[in-house]
């Protein structure tokens, strides 16, 4: 079946780093800025915490309390978190270290800002049910969570039926032909929405 194909994405880099003693140290980015999230458990008082990027100071810190639940008073535990903000980094490899209370928390991410566009390896101007899409980003290290949407006349035709991870890629399933033949055409809409895992070749505690 012929298809007009739109195409946008979304490419957010995300990092986590867990330690063998429970913290949790993820990064994100949105638009030129970097987030770093300090994670611990919820009964954890943070002492002095610091971070600096590639060396560079993260900046304050604001810090957000615990909560220790209760099972009898169904309240749920709420966990501890330091954070910090800062301009991006312009280097390819990131290096990001948080310190407590004299240890240190390593995270090393080698192609977190390497350069990244959406690689939709296979044709998409004839689909048929059933289909497989496979998509990039351009880094091969990168671990992939995608999904698309498709429309027709701005309604909902279908969502990701399935998917599968290949060597530096994700395959992303169309429907089956129960719900392929609904979708009108010949002109539809398919968004694909990519959330890259970059590589960690560090993940230490130093004490």
């Amino acid at each position: 079946m012929k298809r007009h194909v739109l195409i946008s994405l979304c490419l957010l880099p995300f990092a986590a780093c867990i330690s063998s003693d429970a913290p949790t140290l993820s990064l994100f980015r949105q638009d030129d800025t970097f987030f770093i999230r300090f994670q611990r458990p919820s009964d954890h008082v943070f002492g002095a915490v610091t971070a600096t990027v590639n060396g560079v100071d993260a900046g304050a810190v604001v810090i957000s309390p615990g909560r220790v639940g209760s099972f009898a008073h169904n309240v749920d535990n709420i966990d501890a978190y330091a954070d910090f903000s800062m301009p991006l980094a312009q280097e390819r490899a990131v290096e990001v270290v948080v310190r407590e209370n004299g240890d240190e928390f390593v995270e090393v991410l080698p192609d977190y800002n390497a350069p990244r566009s959406l690689d939709v390896r296979t044709p998409v101007d004839v689909l048929h049910a059933d289909d497989w899409i496979e998509v990039a980003t351009g880094v091969a290290s990168d671990t992939l969570a995608a999904s698309f949407d498709v429309t027709f006349d701005g309604h909902d035709c279908f969502s990701t039926y399935g998917w599968k991870h290949n060597a530096d890629s994700v395959s992303l399933q169309l429907a089956p032909q129960s719900q392929f033949a609904d979708c009108g055409g010949p002109d539809v809409s398919i968004e694909f929405s990519i959330a890259p895992s970059t590589v960690i070749t560090r993940c230490a505690v130093r004490t």
